[in-house]
């Protein structure tokens, strides 16, 4: 895993991914990219709380956005995010609350 080179780096990745709906956007991104609709469906989240995390996530340079036609997908772009989310997997308890449709 490619960890981040300062503590800092290391303090602005936690921090961008320190909330538990960004925490299941970056799960639900990790297999294959997804549209805004998609992860709102897949969250039970309202399409503007969808953007606003996936807003975050891309200035943090956790995700990246392209476009297919009129639609907009989202993908994983750090590295450093899926071995974090299978550490945090590690624990039953926590696993199942990534579970799609899973209550936040």
């Amino acid at each position: 895993m490619n960890l981040p080179s300062s503590p800092r780096q290391a303090a602005a990745l936690l921090r961008a991914m320190g909330h538990p709906q960004r925490l299941r956007l970056l799960a639900s991104l990790e297999r294959h990219p997804l549209t805004v609709s998609d992860l709102a469906d897949r969250l039970r989240a309202r399409l503007p709380v969808v953007s606003h995390h996936l807003a975050i996530l891309r200035h943090a340079r956790l995700v990246s956005a392209h476009r297919r036609g009129r639609q907009v997908f989202y993908r994983l772009t750090n590295p450093q995010v899926a071995p974090i989310l299978r550490t945090l997997r590690r624990d039953e308890a926590f696993a199942d609350s990534f579970q799609d449709g899973a209550a936040i």
